[in-house]
């Protein structure tokens, strides 16, 4: 999410890649796996820079955003 108050924000068009916005997705993922989780997580971007890019463009910006929270 966008560092932005939640009622100036667009749920879809506010969205950011992971590391940009003011979400911490560490402790976030981190807690659902602490109560059992053991699923994948999944990215979705709405984002019209990320839609007209080239599809493995855009794939390989949103992989690269994921990376710092596979490091231990």
């Amino acid at each position: 999410m966008a560092d932005k108050p939640g009622e100036l924000c667009n749920c879809n068009a506010d969205r950011v890649l992971p590391g940009r916005g003011c979400l911490d997705l560490r402790v976030i993922f981190g807690r659902l796996e602490d109560y059992g989780y053991r699923g994948y997580f999944s990215i979705e971007m709405f984002d019209e820079a990320l839609w007209s890019m080239q599809a493995e463009d855009s794939a390989k910006r949103m992989y690269d955003s994921l990376q710092y929270l596979c490091e231990d």
